[in-house]
């Protein structure tokens, strides 16, 4: 999986496909490129959507995390 670029702004891009009974799509984009994409038979039971920052073993540990211009939508918006 790609590295996220450090001391820059990047876009990252998600588009999932959930409903019950039905597979469940995700795919991801970090400025324009597609960098994951799956599907699962079963939709998760418990199924939520966070921004943050979380990471395990930072050298620095201490990190900051900015973000801007969020969007929901029922489409891909970007290209």
């Amino acid at each position: 999986m790609p590295r996220l670029p450090i001391a820059r702004w990047f876009h990252i891009e998600a588009y999932l496909a959930y409903a019950p009974d039905m597979p469940t799509e995700l795919e991801i984009w970090l400025d324009g490129t597609s960098m994951l994409r799956l599907t699962l038979d079963e939709a998760p039971s418990d199924l939520f959507w966070g921004l943050g920052n979380e990471a395990g073993g930072l050298s620095p540990s201490e990190s900051t995390l900015y973000i801007d211009d969020v969007t929901i939508s029922p489409s891909r918006l970007g290209p």
